[in-house]
């Protein structure tokens, strides 16, 4: 397995991640995306070909999804008796946690390399009412 580190800019990482036959995996710790899948270096994945588009607030394209995905109606629920309110993003409704959900987020990562295999673990700490999410 060979792993290699490309800066987008000063915070925005990709990490590629190629065995020794055909696949090659290009991940980003924005969003603890997949940014792109090769296989015989054929692009195999969705995704914007620039990495300004991939960056962009509006796509989802490999990213990590949360605090929830989907719609939450008129973007409020209740937990524990406890009201959520939180960004309208979608109508009236909170589609994928709003403008700052995970896919925005910048989570640290790991790269484990054993013999057989490499690991790349992304970790994201998201606070109470982080996006207007109840909980830790």
């Amino acid at each position: 397995m060979k792993t290699e580190i490309n800066n987008i800019n000063n915070e925005i990482v990709k990490i590629s991640v190629k065995n020794n036959k055909r696949l090659n995996i290009i991940l980003c710790n924005l969003g603890a995306s997949i940014r792109n899948i090769f296989i015989d270096d054929k692009k195999i994945s969705l995704s914007p070909k620039d990495d300004s588009l991939f960056i962009r607030n509006d796509n989802y394209f490999g990213k990590t999804i949360g605090r929830t995905a989907g719609r939450i109606k008129n973007g409020e629920y209740i937990l524990n008796g406890k009201n959520a309110n939180l960004e309208k993003n979608d109508g009236n409704n909170n589609l994928h946690s709003g403008k700052d959900g995970y896919h925005q987020k910048l989570f640290d990562y790991e790269i484990i390399n054993d013999n057989d295999y490499t690991r790349v673990v992304f970790k994201y700490y998201s606070p109470n009412l982080d996006g207007g999410h109840l909980g830790e």
